[in-house]
């Protein structure tokens, strides 16, 4: 899912999986882990949009859901399930 400034890339099964960051409309993305079961995340870092990456989830494993966060850099988001 995209949205203006951010997307979101949720698995299921904690599985591998790649991204064309190339079709972001942003410069530099700020990646984070968040964890739909505790409401927790963690920072990937700040990627530049080119190409395609592959995210491996922080625990991967059947019934081990996690969404990948991509905010844009420049709009300074606070970390996923944190208030501004």
């Amino acid at each position: 899912m995209r949205g203006e400034g951010y997307a979101l890339v949720y698995t299921p099964t904690g599985k591998p999986f790649q991204v064309r960051l190339d079709t972001l409309p942003s410069r530099e993305v700020q990646a984070w882990w968040f964890d739909p079961r505790t409401g927790r995340s963690q920072a990937v870092g700040r990627l530049a949009c080119t190409g395609q990456r592959a995210f491996v989830p922080p625990e991967p494993g059947k019934h081990l859901d996690w969404v990948l966060v991509l905010d844009d850099a420049a709009r300074n988001y606070p970390p996923p399930g944190q208030n501004p």
